[in-house]
């Protein structure tokens, strides 16, 4: 989670810290593409978090193998679903994949939703490329 505090590691241990974290979340709500509302089932937005390193390890676990790494890292940070409504009002669900809805809606999205799933997450949770080429254009070399 991204609060642009500085982070203080005095005498605190990765426990201590996640400890600490915020519990507000913010919620980062995608529009579906209105071309794909005929693939989507009735979905029509889609809303992620950031991961916090425990999150990352669950949908690690759950992959199993890199294949299916992208998609449990992108199902775990869905948390909400907005279906289309009457009169054009998005009725907005709360999902988890602790008690399974999550995975009973990414199971029933289109795959092209799957994907925008996965992108929605990718752009969340990766560096620009001009911030990962800053990154590594900073690195500095010495000999022990």
């Amino acid at each position: 989670m991204t609060t642009g505090a500085a982070i203080d590691l005095a005498g605190k241990s990765a426990r201590d810290l996640e400890d600490s974290a915020p519990r507000a979340r913010t919620l980062y709500r995608y529009k579906i593409p209105t071309s794909l509302h005929l693939h989507g089932g009735g979905i029509v937005e889609l809303g992620f978090v950031e991961l916090t390193p425990d999150e990352e390890l669950m949908a690690a676990k759950r992959a199993g193998q890199p294949m299916r790494l992208a998609f449990e890292m992108a199902m775990e940070s869905m948390r909400e679903v907005g279906m289309s409504g009457l009169n054009g009002v998005v009725k907005r669900s709360k999902l988890s994949t602790g008690d399974g809805t999550a995975d009973r809606v990414w199971h029933q999205m289109h795959p092209k939703l799957r994907t925008l799933a996965v992108t929605a997450y990718g752009e969340l949770h990766n560096p620009k490329d001009s911030e990962a080429a800053s990154f590594l254009e900073s690195r500095e070399v010495s000999a022990g």
